[in-house]
């Protein structure tokens, strides 16, 4: 009796070995994700005037990393509200500024408030709970810039390290 033949198959005989490629991958994302968590832990709190850094109340400077770390794992690439309510407040202490832009500042300053604190103050100031899409608009401007320029910031002091 003649034995059967057996035939061995290999699959992905030809294919290449993407491993390399998935460890390079995983490096940049890493590097990215580090430079994010550096972001959120370490990068400056900007403010319109540095004249008025020292008035901040310190809660709101100690919940900073905490709202940037909540906006990195919801995956924003936005500044916070925290970050937007204290540099409309620096703002607010140089001039008065336009019911549009006092709105936004209640606004960002009740829900930092109401997020972080459990507190309600939405009525006795009368900050809108909504937000037209005109004021989103602008805050989100806002929000783009002091996330941008805090990253520019934090990039060029860690260069500054590498000498």
């Amino acid at each position: 009796m003649k034995k059967p033949s057996i035939h061995v198959v290999q699959q992905c005989l030809f294919e290449a070995d993407d491993s390399n490629i998935v460890k390079k991958q995983n490096e940049m994302a890493s590097g990215d994700y580090i430079f994010d968590i550096l972001d959120a832990l370490n990068a400056p709190v900007l403010t319109f005037s540095a004249h008025w850094a020292d008035t901040i109340p310190k809660r709101l400077m100690d919940i900073v990393p905490l709202a940037r770390m909540k906006s990195l794992m919801q995956s924003e690439q936005l500044a916070t509200n925290t970050e937007c309510a204290i540099y409309i407040y620096t703002r607010s202490l140089e001039a008065p500024m336009d019911l549009e832009w006092t709105d936004i500042y209640l606004h960002v300053g009740c829900k930092t408030l109401e997020d972080w604190f459990g507190e309600n103050h939405w009525k006795e100031t009368g900050a809108p709970k909504e937000l037209s899409d005109w004021h989103h608009t602008n805050l989100n401007r806002l929000r783009t810039h002091i996330y941008n320029k805090r990253r520019q910031i934090l990039k060029g002091h860690l260069r500054g390290q590498g000498k």
